[in-house]
């Protein structure tokens, strides 16, 4: 088993990345596009990407929360690892996101994606840091993806440590 993680922390991470990106895409289309286009694009995008990621992974997250074990391992993931390797990964999404920018030719659609996907994942980490502070306990997580259940918010994944 892999040392355990906290997930508040990487959902907090990996949405203030792609805020950030679709930030930097935000501002290219508004200078490629003009402010009126650029928003009139950014917005309806940014407002329904995000509901539809938040009400998506809403349902995962209170699944993940319901009810989870006490940590079978005394193995912490330290902080400074976990901002590292979610940077490494956030790196090859963004790069990707920032090729089908300039293949669209329309940054701030790319831009309203990114940041729709931004505010759902620091909403989701919202969601787990009130549940912490309800219940008085450290939420962990092991760091895995299933494939074949629900990624990354598997409830088998998930540990409350008092």
């Amino acid at each position: 088993m892999k040392p355990l993680r906290s997930p508040v922390l990487e959902h907090r991470l990996l949405g203030a990345a792609s805020l950030l990106a679709g930030s930097v895409a935000c501002g290219v289309g508004i200078v490629t596009q003009g402010v009126l286009e650029g928003l009139v694009a950014l917005l309806p995008t940014a407002v329904a990407f995000g509901a539809a990621t938040y009400f998506g992974f809403r349902p995962l997250v209170r699944r993940a929360l319901a009810a989870p074990a006490s940590p079978p391992t005394a193995a912490r993931e330290p902080v400074r690892t976990t901002y590292l390797r979610t940077v490494a990964w956030s790196i090859p999404v963004i790069l990707i996101c920032a090729l089908l920018t300039a293949a669209i030719d329309v940054p701030t659609v790319m831009a309203g994606v990114l940041v729709g996907n931004g505010a759902a994942l620091v909403g989701t980490s919202r969601l787990m840091r009130a549940w912490e502070r309800v219940h008085a306990c450290r939420l962990l997580r092991e760091p895995r993806y299933r494939w074949k259940r629900t990624g990354n918010l598997d409830p088998r994944d998930f540990y409350a440590e008092p």
